[in-house]
């Protein structure tokens, strides 16, 4: 397989500083001004971390999330300015950022992902790189690490929380490890994405789905799928999603023939686990390419997804219908193929209206928050907000949350925190 025709990793597309080349086209652009874009805070160096990614929240409507870089330790990640954060931002009248703990590298762990909650209260999340190694590069594989609150109510903002490693990959069982999900026993799922079997994808393997069982506070690892990187799929980008049977969904970013990815269903019948490709993305027929995130699901069945392109073809927002036997795909929305576009994963209203950001994109090439809502059979798309580098920041990544007024709120990678109220 020709290393050239691998994408690189998500993460170290962003890394340091980008060159942006991509051609404006504003005339694409719908503009709507009905929303305001506030900024609730600004990352302003090494110490409370840089690149954020994305971010969750809780009941009370406070943000968590991750940076890729900074942190109080530095030493082992002098190139990032730190080894990355996890973050809380709270609101009592105003809002206030507290940092929860800072990785230092090595064994410890090096840019982490966008954590989720797990059932015990605790967050959970990966880091893509430190832990253990080797993996073709010197960080290490990455690590599924928890964070416990303090045991006593913290009268500071500055409380840190603890951190226990779950896990340090390998390279034979993983590497470059997405956030993972959580089943309604408490075990983990996720996908690594790169390594398991190391013969694929240019000698740093194609990537694996896994699964933690807790017994007692001790994790137990199996691999429940090695990608090969041909039919099946690799480099899966996100995690994965659960239907009601506890059947796990997913999708990839790399496969062959077309060298756009894949959807795939991985089942379980009495502990066995099956691999099943639903679709591979064909820009021949005018599929985007390249899924950029994990997947959703609707009250129907139907999964949602979102691709960046790459140089097969362009980004998109696409639908995949269950049938009898197959899936068919609805393309929602196809972005011009000289832009990096469907960013973020997709969040989906009461409505049934779907939101996401673009990396870039937008009136002024730094990225956009858009919707796609559903119309007469057909999805109108609208763009929510184009964000301006000398503004408001530029280039929004990751996991966006929504609360129930439905104000939205995410990141950009040059450094903030940010509100768009309808």
């Amino acid at each position: 397989m020709p290393a050239t025709a691998i994408p690189s990793r998500h993460t170290l597309r962003h890394a340091i500083s980008i060159t942006f080349t991509f051609v404006l086209l504003a005339a694409l652009t719908p503009q709507l001004h009905s929303q305001t874009l506030a900024t609730l805070y600004q990352f302003t160096g090494r110490a409370n971390g840089v690149f954020p990614n994305g971010v969750i929240m809780d009941r009370a409507g406070n943000l968590y999330g991750a940076t890729v870089g900074g942190g109080a330790n530095t030493g082992a990640c002098e190139e990032f300015n730190g080894c990355g954060t996890v973050y809380k931002l709270s609101f009592h009248g105003s809002w206030t950022f507290s940092l929860l703990y800072s990785f230092t590298g090595g064994a410890d762990g090096v840019e982490p992902t966008p954590p989720i909650f797990g059932p015990d209260g605790s967050l959970y999340g990966s880091t893509y790189f430190g832990g253990a190694g080797p993996c073709g590069y010197d960080w290490g594989c990455g690590i599924i690490y928890r964070l416990q609150p303090p045991a006593t109510f913290c009268r500071s903002t500055s409380c840190p929380w603890t951190e226990t490693i779950v896990h340090r990959f390998r390279a034979t069982d993983g590497s470059s490890p997405n956030t993972p999900a959580f089943d309604s026993a408490g075990n983990i799922y996720g996908t690594a994405g790169r390594g398991g079997n190391l013969q694929g994808c240019g000698g740093l393997g194609c990537g694996n789905i896994f699964q933690f069982v807790n017994s007692g506070g001790s994790w137990t690892e199996s691999v429940l799928y090695e990608f090969s990187g041909e039919a099946d799929g690799g480099l899966p980008p996100g995690g994965v999603v659960f239907d009601h049977a506890g059947n796990l969904y997913g999708l990839t970013s790399y496969s062959q023939p077309y060298q756009c990815g894949t959807a795939f269903e991985l089942a379980n019948s009495g502990g066995s686990w099956t691999l099943s490709t639903l679709y591979a993305f064909n820009p021949q027929i005018g599929d985007g390419c390249q899924p950029s995130a994990a997947p959703i699901f609707d009250a129907s069945g139907n999964l949602y997804g979102a691709s960046i392109g790459n140089s097969g073809g362009p980004g998109a927002v696409f639908q995949l219908v269950p049938g009898q036997g197959s899936w068919t795909e609805n393309v929602l929305h196809l972005f011009p193929s000289d832009v990096q576009s469907a960013d973020s994963p997709l969040i989906m209203d009461s409505q049934g209206n779907l939101y996401g950001t673009t990396y870039t994109y937008g009136a002024n090439n730094c990225g956009s928050v858009y919707k796609l809502t559903p119309s007469d059979g057909g999805w109108i798309y609208t763009d929510l907000h184009d964000f301006n580098e000398f503004v408001d920041g530029c280039n929004p990544v990751g996991p966006i949350a929504m609360d129930s007024q439905g104000n939205i709120y995410g990141t950009t990678y040059s450094g903030l925190i940010w509100r768009l109220t309808p």
